[in-house]
């Protein structure tokens, strides 16, 4: 198939998406000139990467079939997930959200926050992922010490209309991971997109059987991530804080929740320790 003149297609197809997005269906805390500088992006870049990127015009060329009400939806959610984006793309060390440092992730500079507030936790309990990871540790009773790895993949089909049905692999890959993709997809996932969680069995009750779960959720938000396209990678380099908007930035959230022997929660999620 042929490929569409760039600057037409991005005019006609793109960009309406992407001003629906802007102008419709910004969440609270997510400033708009976030994804303002994302249109600007889109409206510059096309003829300098489309001529020499034919993949990522297959793969744009499904944008007008999104729902941009995904990448905003806040239903069931409680914490603030559009800061989050406000806080790297304006390289912000904003201490409600958490405690602040750096760290190296595969070569390359991060400031990293370990989210101290507590909803965000809950938030992520509630997605079909956790739900689903929840499901798989306790497909067999926990033991106390007892570790699990599990690795969530966004699709670019996530964002089509309607959701695709939850799947976890039956056991870990070659990387040690149980490999996760679909699933209800909302603002967690928009943020995050794909993301890393850990989890480790911390005490088993010896008198009611009450299992407590330790999870931790590592996700990296950089500009390869935000500008992924598939088929084409991502379209911008990574780059540290203090060269400009969008530094490297990597998110940590750790929880403890209890469950019964039969896995169901009691109570709400915990800060560890």
């Amino acid at each position: 198939m042929g490929f569409p003149n760039p600057i037409k297609f991005f005019h006609d197809e793109v960009l309406p998406t992407v001003n629906q997005v802007v102008n419709e269906v910004v969440p609270p805390g997510a400033d708009k000139a976030v994804l303002g500088g994302f249109k600007k992006f889109m409206q510059v870049a096309p003829p300098f990467i489309m001529p020499v990127c034919p993949p990522a015009a297959m793969a744009l060329a499904t944008l007008n079939k999104v729902d941009p009400r995904k990448f905003a939806d806040t239903k069931g959610t409680t914490a603030d997930w559009g800061k989050v984006v406000g806080d790297w793309f304006y390289e912000r060390t904003d201490r409600s959200l958490g405690t602040w440092d750096t760290v190296s992730v595969n070569g390359q500079t991060y400031a990293r926050v370990r989210v101290t507030d507590m909803r965000y936790a809950h938030d992520l309990e509630q997605t079909d992922n956790l739900q689903g990871i929840n499901s798989d540790i306790f497909k067999n009773p926990p033991v106390e010490g007892q570790e699990w790895s599990y690795y969530w993949t966004a699709k670019p089909e996530d964002l089509l209309n309607g959701d695709r049905p939850y799947h976890l692999d039956d056991k870990p890959s070659a990387d040690g991971k149980t490999h996760a993709t679909g699933g209800h997809f909302n603002i967690i996932q928009s943020v995050l997109g794909s993301y890393e969680t850990d989890v480790k069995c911390v005490k088993v009750d010896a008198a009611t059987g009450n299992v407590t779960l330790q999870y931790t959720v590592t996700n990296p938000t950089n500009w390869q991530s935000a500008t992924r396209v598939p088929g084409a990678g991502g379209l911008l380099p990574n780059r540290p804080r203090g060269l400009g908007a969008g530094g490297n930035m990597q998110e940590v959230f750790t929880w403890q929740q209890t469950f019964d022997s039969s896995g169901r929660p009691i109570g709400d999620v915990k800060p560890v320790g």
